[in-house]
């Protein structure tokens, strides 16, 4: 299948890794948030929209440096 990753990830393994890892981590702190018992809703909301945009962001930086860009 065609990959929409750039030949620079290649390059720069480490860079992308540690953005993977970033991921990772944000994604698993989404996760305990939205399991925790103890969050009143709202703070539960506001906690995971933040999370969220954290996740955004990572996503973000990674296709920034390392996807192909879309022809329109």
């Amino acid at each position: 299948m065609p990959s929409a990753a750039v030949p620079e990830i290649w390059k720069n393994w480490d860079k992308f890794k540690t953005r993977a890892q970033d991921l990772s981590f944000r994604a698993t702190e989404m996760s305990a948030i939205s399991r925790d018992a103890t969050l009143q809703p709202g703070k539960k909301t506001d906690a995971m929209a933040k999370a969220y945009k954290s996740i955004a962001r990572a996503c973000s930086a990674c296709h920034r440096d390392f996807r192909k860009k879309k022809k329109r």
